[in-house]
């Protein structure tokens, strides 16, 4: 009888188990979680949103609490090659495609993939790459390179998943 027992707790469990791992990000990181993940990764100096049924990213820059600049990019038009760390600039640096690589609706965007609103100005512009400040610690930096290259490739490719962990 305890064996019988044994039997049906184990495999109960192993059921539980099974069931549970199908229900465990099984498409991988979404574009909500890169976002949230990024989000607290960067801190209060910027908050990152997707607008257009999550094809543009929307970079709010923020200096004192305040609302200094927003960058607003169609993630179909980043350069996942070309996401990078500026020593110099203590930044990271999203790139745009380049001109002749854009098609179809993306092809608006040859001079440059960023409109920048700078809001004390009130300016905007198109710009070929924008600038986020990441520091110096090395984990951190390749954390968030890391993630930024997974939105636009999540963005850029229906059949990409991943669920390798940033960190």
């Amino acid at each position: 009888m305890k064996i019988k027992f044994f039997y049906l707790l184990t495999f109960s469990f192993l059921l539980y188990l099974s069931n549970w791992a199908q229900t465990v990000q099984p498409d991988g990181i979404t574009m909500e979680q890169t976002i949230e993940f990024l989000n607290n990764k960067l801190g209060k100096d910027f908050k990152l949103e997707l607008a257009h049924k999550n094809m543009q990213l929307i970079i709010n820059f923020y200096k004192n609490s305040v609302l200094y600049k927003i960058d607003r990019v169609f993630l179909g038009t980043l350069d996942t090659a070309k996401v990078s760390f500026s020593n110099e600039e203590k930044s990271l640096i999203l790139r745009c495609r380049n001109a002749d690589e854009l098609e179809g609706k993306f092809k608006k965007f040859k001079d440059g993939c960023i409109e920048r609103e700078i809001i004390d100005k009130n300016l905007i512009g198109n710009y070929g790459r924008t600038s986020i400040e990441a520091g110096t610690e090395k984990k951190k930096i390749a954390s968030l390179q890391k993630a930024f290259v997974h939105l636009a490739k999540l963005a850029q490719d229906e059949e990409y998943s991943s669920n390798i962990p940033f960190e």
